[in-house]
């Protein structure tokens, strides 16, 4: 009957659609029968949609995934009227909901061919970032510091492309820690302290004051007694408050 009544459409003009209905008021979820919606498009190759008459938004909604590009709902200021086809149907509110879905799916589809996003090339520039750190940090393990310094500038330069000031801090602490082991306390200095002038910036107070520690260790190394005592003082306030005994101790 369908090849008939397309055959016969097909006579006079290719302007028409064919939407799948199930006519059962309301339509269970199992008697809906999605599947034969693209079965109708590879068939008869032109527009199909969908006329619904399930209890809610969602399925129909679905059928976009399937091909569809029509939907038809019935529509009823109150659900609860008398009649079986006003329970099918769809208030204002969720006709509204029901386009709004559609939209956002329409959105979702985008296009046939699979592009990389800017922000997924930005997540691979944080993720290479990441591995330039953690090689740095290989390489100042195994005590090669002029490596670990090449890899954490470079890690750096990836994170400040990226905006992601917690890795440009983890990366000067680490080079702060590089040039501590070699002896440079000046340097080792100047990098925490931009270290800690970030991780305050971003609201990590645990990791400023955590270095803290560390940069009294510089001053037991160059016999600042005072500076260290007050460095450990401020640091173990700052643990005893929060209640980290481990770093506390």
């Amino acid at each position: 009957e369908l090849d008939q009544a397309v055959n016969l459409i097909r006579k006079h003009t290719e302007d028409f659609a064919i939407l799948h209905c199930v006519s059962i008021y309301p339509t269970d979820d199992h008697d809906l029968n999605f599947n034969v919606i693209p079965t109708l498009k590879n068939r008869y190759n032109c527009i199909v949609g969908y006329s619904g008459h399930e209890r809610g938004t969602v399925l129909c909604t679905s059928t976009i995934l399937l091909g569809c590009r029509i939907i038809e709902r019935h529509f009823t200021l109150d659900r609860t009227m008398k009649g079986g086809d006003h329970a099918a149907s769809l208030e204002p509110q969720g006709f509204k909901k029901m386009v709004r879905d559609i939209r956002n799916v329409e959105k979702a589809m985008g296009i046939f061919e699979n592009n990389l996003k800017e922000a997924e090339l930005l997540c691979d520039i944080d993720w290479i970032a990441g591995c330039l750190g953690a090689i740095a940090t290989y390489y100042r393990d195994s005590g090669n510091f002029k490596k670990s310094l090449s890899f954490s500038i470079n890690s750096i330069d990836k994170f400040e492309q990226m905006g992601n000031k917690w890795g440009v801090a983890n990366q000067l602490t680490g080079i702060g820690i590089s040039y501590f082991y070699q002896g440079n306390f000046s340097n080792a200095l100047d990098y925490w302290k931009r270290s800690i002038n970030i991780f305050k910036e971003i609201g990590e107070k645990d990791k400023a004051e955590g270095l803290l520690a560390n940069i009294g260790n510089i001053y037991i190394k160059t016999g600042e007694l005072d500076k260290a005592l007050r460095c450990y003082q401020r640091s173990l306030k700052h643990y005893e408050s929060v209640g980290d005994k481990m770093d506390a101790a």
